[in-house]
């Protein structure tokens, strides 16, 4: 229901009368929210992932994952005030200071304004500095940064 009440806080918000909602086949798209898609006063284009096209939903994936990882605290039981500041600390970091990969090395603001252009870092000092990193993790002291045994 979580998922539903989300999709209709978003669409009360900004207004939305005619889009298209992308999603993967995941069971929180199923059920109450297929049903409002399909019977709302609203025009809603769901889309699945995989199945009704050829591409999937991997880049909203890798960018959840991320955020689950490395901006939400895995024991959160904490207030609305609280989460909304870990979340607009997050959307700050990933947009305008986090260097990404598949950008050459820019910040997604950077790479909007097609600025900073010699900050941008070859593939293989990306591969040395996720290396170096993955490293340094494994031989840390912090519990939550060692792998888990298979």
């Amino acid at each position: 229901m979580l998922t539903l009440e989300n999709l209709k806080e978003v669409i009360e918000r900004y207004n939305l009368n005619d889009f298209t909602l992308f999603s993967d086949d995941g069971s929180e798209n199923k059920g109450s929210v297929s049903a409002f898609a399909s019977t709302s006063q609203y025009r809603i284009n769901s889309v699945i992932a995989q199945i009704d096209t050829s591409f999937s939903n991997s880049v909203v994936e890798a960018v959840n994952k991320i955020f689950k990882s490395n901006y939400w605290p895995r024991d959160f039981s904490g207030q609305l005030n609280k989460a909304l500041e870990i979340i607009s600390e997050m959307v700050h970091d990933y947009t305008y200071i986090r260097p990404h990969g598949s950008l050459s090395g820019l910040t997604p603001f950077e790479a909007l304004m097609n600025e900073n252009k010699e900050s941008i870092v070859p593939a293989d000092q990306i591969r040395i500095a996720a290396t170096t990193r993955i490293s340094e993790n494994l031989n840390s002291n912090c519990t939550d940064c060692q792998p888990i045994p298979e």
